[in-house]
C-alpha cells in the first residue's frame, strides 16, 4: 500500500510540475527538454515499481531492461538540458554535436530493452551482455559529464544565472545522491528493497528544484510549492533511509529465522511508531532548511514601505533624500547596488544619485531611460531583454543591473518629469519575482511625490535668491531713477516758480488798466466793448488763480506754504465770487442758485486762499455741467460746524477715477474731453488749503448725474476766535 501511494504521489507530482514549466513557455527549449526530463522520470518510476512486483525471473528482467532504456532517457535530456539552460542559443551554436548524441542515445536506448544489455536473470540479478559495451559509456558521458558541465558553468556564472544553476545542480547532487543509496546501496549491502518504493518520491525533489531554476527567471512564484516539497521529500526519504538501515540492521542480525513472528511484528510497530513520532521534528528542521535556501531574500513589504517614507519624509535636500531613499532599498531588498536618475520636464537630467563604484556614466544612463521613456515601460528587467540585439542588456550586464523602474510626474505644475529606479543584482542571486516588482513600483511611485517636494523647495530657494537679486538691482535702479526725478522736480518748481513770479507782474498790470477802462477812466465804453472787456476781465482773474495755485505749490514743496488766518465773511466772499462767475455761468445757458443765509459767524480763515478755493468749485461746476443745467452754492451754519457745497447736475466723476481726483496733475477722463486746458491742480490745493486750516473736503459724485463739492470746518475756538 505505502509502495503504490509513494508512486502515485510521485509520478502525479512531478506531471503536474512538468506540465506547469510547459504551460509558462512552450515555445521555449529549455522548457520541452524539461518535459522530455520529467517523463525520463516518471517512465523509470513506474518501471522500477512494477519490477519489484512481478512472479517470474522473466517479467523482472523485462521490467529492469525497460528502467535502463528510461535512464538512458534521463541522461540524454538532462545532458541537453544542461547545455542549453539557461540560454538556449548554445544547441543553436552546436547543433551537429547535438544531432550525434541523439542518435547515439536512440540506439543505446533500444539496445537497453533488448537481450544485449541484459541476457538473463540468475539468482536475483540480471546477467550482463555486451550491449553494457555502449551503456556504460552513454551513462558517464551523458551523466557523469553533464554534471561536470553544470559544475563548471555554475562556478563560472554571476547574478541570476549563477542563482538557476544553482538550483539546477542542488537537484542533481540529491539525485544522483539518493537514487544510488535506495535502489542499489541498501538493496545489496542490506538486502532490503524497502527504499526502492521511494524512488518516485526523488524525481519530485530533482524535478521540482530544476523546475524552480527554470520559472525563476520568468518570476513565477513557485516557491512556496517547491520549498515545502523538497522538505517533505527530504523527510520521508531521511526516515525511509534510516527505517531501512535499522531495520535490516536488526531484523537480519538480532533475530534468526525461529524467531517468532510476533516478536518481529512487534519490533516492526514499534520502529514505526518511532519514525512517526519523529517525523514531525525532522520536518521542522528540512522546513527552516528550505526557507534559507529558497527564502533567502524575504522581506515585510508594508515594513519595507514604512521605513523609507521613514526616510525619506521632511527631507527638502534632494541629494540626501536619494541617498537615504537607496539605502533602504538596498537593505530591505537585499541588492548589491541601488541608483536613481531624475530627469526634469524636457527630459534633461537632473540629479544621478549612484554608486561610486561601477558607476553609469551620464551617457548609458541617457540609453537606459530613453528606452523606458520611448516604450512607455514601468519596469524592465534584464532577463527580459533581448540578449543579442540589445544595446540596453549590454549595459544593464556590464554594470549587474538586474532591474530598472520608471514613474512619471503626474502633475502638470511640476518640472519633474521622470524618475528612474535602478537595481543591482540580488545579493542571494534570486531573480525579481512579481512582489519585488509590484513593490519597486509602488516605491518609486512614492518617491516621486517626494522629490517633486524636494524640486519645488529647490525651485523656491533659487527663486529667492534670484527675486532678492533683482529686487536689489531694480531698488538701485529705483534709487538712481528717484535721484534725477527730484533733481527734475526741483528744476521745474524752480521754473515754474520763477515762470508764477514772472507773469503775476504783467498779469496784475493788465487787470488793472482793464479795470479802468471799465470804470470810464478812458471815455465812455459801448455795451458791446463793456462785455468784451468783462469777458477779459474774468480771463485774467482766472490766470491769477492759475499763477496762484502755481505758487501754492511750489511753496508746498519747499516748505513754504503759511495759512494767514483773518476774519472773514464766508457768505460775502462767495456773493463777490459769484458775482463775477454770473456772465459766464449766462453764457453757457446755466442757473446760479445762492440763498445766503440770515445769520453767519466771522470766521478766522486765510481769506486770500479760501476765496480761491470757492472760485475753483464754482468755475469747475460751470464748465462740466451742460447747457440747461443748475449749479446751486449753499453756506450753512450747522451746530458743530460750518459748511459750504457746490452741487451740480453736470458731467460727474466716473467710480474708477474718484480715488485719484484730487492728486496733483489728475483729470478724470470725461473732464479731459470737455475742458482741455485745465492743469489739474486746482482740486489738489483745494484740499490742501482746506485740510490746513483744520477742516475737511466734501465730495460726492455719481457719473452723468452731476457733483457735490465743498468743504466743512469745525467750530473750534480756532476758528471762531476774532482777533
Amino acid at each position: 500500500m505505502l509502495e503504490i501511494a509513494t508512486l502515485i504521489i510521485g509520478t502525479v507530482t512531478t506531471a503536474l510540475i512538468a506540465l506547469v514549466v510547459f504551460a509558462k513557455n512552450n515555445n521555449n527549449i529549455t522548457n520541452r527538454l524539461f518535459v522530455g526530463l520529467a517523463a525520463g522520470l516518471i517512465g523509470w518510476s513506474i518501471t522500477t515499481y512494477f519490477s519489484l512486483h512481478t512472479t517470474t525471473d522473466q517479467q523482472t528482467l523485462m521490467w529492469i531492461r525497460w528502467i535502463m532504456a528510461f535512464v538512458v532517457i534521463q541522461n540524454t535530456f538532462f545532458f541537453y538540458l544542461v547545455w542549453v539552460f539557461p540560454d538556449h542559443r548554445t544547441i543553436i551554436l552546436r547543433k551537429k554535436r547535438f544531432l550525434v548524441a541523439g542518435v547515439y542515445s536512440l540506439i543505446t536506448a533500444l539496445v537497453a530493452v533488448s537481450p544485449f544489455l541484459f541476457v538473463d536473470f540468475k539468482e536475483g540479478a540480471p546477467v550482463p551482455g555486451p550491449g553494457m559495451a555502449l551503456f556504460m559509456p552513454h551513462a558517464l558521458i551523458f551523466a557523469g559529464g553533464g554534471i561536470v558541465v553544470l559544475v563548471t558553468r555554475y562556478l563560472r556564472a554571476h547574478g541570476i544565472e549563477k542563482s538557476q544553476l544553482g538550483y539546477f545542480l542542488a537537484g542533481t547532487l540529491l539525485m544522483v545522491t539518493l537514487e544510488p543509496i535506495g535502489n542499489f546501496v541498501v538493496p545489496v549491502v542490506f538486502k532490503n528493497n524497502f527504499m526502492v518504493a521511494f524512488s518516485s518520491l526523488y524525481s519530485i525533489v530533482f524535478s521540482g528544484l530544476i523546475a524552480f531554476a527554470i520559472l525563476k527567471k520568468r518570476l513565477f512564484n513557485v516557491r512556496l510549492i517547491v520549498a515545502r516539497s523538497v522538505a517533505y521529500a527530504l523527510s520521508i526519504g531521511a526516515l525511509a533511509l534510516a527505517y531501512a538501515l535499522i531495520s535490516s540492521l536488526i531484523l537480519n542480525n538480532m533475530f534468526s529465522d525461529d524467531t517468532s513472528d510476533i516478536i518481529v511484528t512487534g519490533t516492526s510497530a514499534v520502529m514505526v511508531a518511532i519514525a512517526v513520532a519523529l517525523y514531525q521534528p525532522l520536518k521542522g528542521f528540512f522546513d527552516k532548511f528550505t526557507n534559507k535556501l529558497f527564502y533567502r531574500d524575504a522581506y515585510d513589504p508594508q515594513a519595507f514601505i514604512d521605513k523609507l517614507n521613514r526616510a525619506v519624509i521632511n527631507n527638502i535636500d534632494l541629494e540626501a533624500l536619494l541617498r537615504r531613499a537607496s539605502h533602504v532599498i538596498q537593505i530591505n531588498l537585499k541588492t548589491e547596488h541601488c541608483a536613481f536618475a531624475v530627469y526634469s520636464d524636457n527630459h534633461t537630467l537632473i540629479k544621478l544619485v549612484q554608486p561610486a563604484t561601477g558607476a553609469l556614466d551620464n551617457e548609458e544612463a541617457e540609453i537606459i531611460c530613453n528606452n523606458l521613456h520611448k516604450g512607455n515601460r514601468k519596469v524592465i528587467l534584464a532577463d527580459d531583454l533581448s540578449q543579442t540585439n540589445s544595446e540596453v542588456y549590454k549595459i544593464m550586464v556590464r554594470h549587474e543591473i538586474a532591474a530598472i523602474a520608471r514613474s512619471v510626474s503626474t502633475s502638470d505644475a511640476s518640472s519633474l518629469s521622470a524618475v528612474y529606479l535602478i537595481l543591482g543584482s540580488k545579493k542571494s542571486g534570486n531573480a525579481y519575482n512579481k512582489q519585488d516588482v509590484q513593490i519597486v513600483k509602488i516605491v518609486t511611485d512614492e518617491l516621486v511625490i517626494a522629490i517633486q517636494n524636494a524640486l519645488r523647495f529647490e525651485e523656491i530657494q533659487r527663486f529667492n535668491m534670484t527675486l532678492q537679486e533683482k529686487v536689489d538691482n531694480a531698488t538701485t535702479r529705483l534709487r538712481k531713477t528717484n535721484e534725477k526725478l527730484k533733481e527734475i522736480d526741483e528744476t521745474k518748481d524752480d521754473f515754474i516758480s520763477m515762470a508764477s513770479h514772472q507773469l503775476r507782474t504783467p498779469l496784475t498790470s493788465v487787470k488793472g488798466y482793464l479795470s479802468m477802462v471799465l470804470e470810464g477812466d478812458a471815455g465812455k465804453v459801448t455795451p458791446m466793448q463793456r462785455k468784451m472787456l468783462e469777458q477779459a476781465f474774468v480771463s485774467s482773474q482766472r490766470m491769477t488763480y492759475l499763477i496762484s495755485d502755481l505758487l501754492n505749490v511750489s511753496r508746498l514743496k519747499t516748505g513754504k506754504f503759511v495759512i494767514e488766518r483773518t476774519p472773514t465773511n464766508l457768505v460775502t466772499m462767495v456773493e463777490q465770487e459769484l458775482s463775477q462767475l454770473t456772465e459766464a455761468a449766462k453764457g453757457r445757458n446755466l442757473t446760479l442758485i445762492f440763498h445766503p443765509p440770515k445769520d453767519f459767524p466771522t470766521v478766522m480763515l486765510d481769506e486770500t486762499k479760501t476765496r480761491q478755493l470757492v472760485m475753483n468749485f464754482v468755475d469747475n461746476a460751470i464748465y462740466y455741467t451742460p447747457a440747461g443745467g443748475t449749479i446751486e452754492i449753499k453756506v450753512e451754519n450747522k451746530s458743530e460746524s460750518v459748511e459750504l457745497t457746490v452741487v451740480d447736475t453736470g458731467l460727474g466723476v466716473p467710480r474708477k477715477d474718484q480715488a485719484h481726483l484730487f492728486t496733483k496733475f489728475y483729470r478724470a477722463q470725461n473732464a479731459r474731453k470737455a475742458r482741455p486746458d485745465g492743469t489739474g491742480l486746482g482740486l489738489f490745493m483745494a484740499k490742501k488749503v482746506i485740510v490746513a486750516q483744520g477742516g475737511a473736503i466734501i465730495f460726492s459724485s455719481q457719473e452723468g448725474k452731476g457733483s457735490t463739492f465743498g468743504f466743512t470746518f469745525p467750530k473750534t475756538k480756532e476758528l471762531l476766535a476774532l482777533r
